[in-house]
């Protein structure tokens, strides 16, 4: 059993042929370098995937920070304030 790991021009992960898991997956990217998507298939050596069996798609501000990742899969993801957490004893 192996893993094979694909990577673009500019060293960002493009591809995960995983014998382990039998999945394939691949990550799209935005010209930021933002993860757009991950995309989960059966396991395949195919040089273009079809039919996923899991999409997860990843949501960045459109403010100052184009970086700032707001949603993952659909769910927002809300800034936590840590100084309004309860304290431990």
């Amino acid at each position: 059993m192996t893993i094979s790991y694909q990577y673009n021009g500019t060293n960002e992960l493009i591809r995960e042929n995983n014998q382990f898991t039998n999945q394939t997956v691949t990550y799209e990217y935005d010209s930021w370098g933002n993860i757009q998507n991950k995309k989960i298939y059966a396991y395949t050596t195919a040089a273009t995937p079809t039919n996923p069996t899991d999409t997860i798609t990843y949501g960045y501000s459109t403010g100052d920070w184009k970086d700032q990742l707001v949603s993952c899969d659909g769910q927002s993801i809300a800034e936590k304030n840590f100084s309004d957490s309860p304290k431990r004893s």
